[in-house]
């Protein structure tokens, strides 16, 4: 035998116990079962897959968020450099300390 005809052995084995068919049972009804097993796993899923979606939806607003704050940030320290350089064009005196508060 196989390792691909022993994991699929493996696998039919696992799935015999999941959905509750014996060695007596008939293809038909191992297929039955498997459908049915495959429609729980289906609406199981929708649950994550709703929490996924909405948890997706918060990190795109926290990303916005942060992308609006990070844009104000690069536009005060422009308007910093523009007011300290406009000081340095008058001859104005600057101090190190006032430079260090912005």
């Amino acid at each position: 035998m196989s390792k691909e005809e022993a994991e699929l052995k493996k696998r039919t084995e696992e799935l015999r116990k999941r959905v509750r068919i014996g060695e007596k049972s008939t293809i038909q009804e191992y297929i039955e079962a498997l459908t049915e097993r495959i429609l729980i796993l289906e609406k199981s899923r929708k649950m994550p897959q709703r929490q996924l979606e909405f948890t997706q939806k918060k990190l795109d607003d926290i990303q916005k968020r942060i992308k609006t704050i990070d844009d104000e940030i690069a536009l005060a320290r422009e308007e910093q450099a523009k007011h300290f350089t406009l000081k340095l064009e008058k001859g104005e005196k600057t101090i190190l300390k006032e430079i260090k508060k912005g």
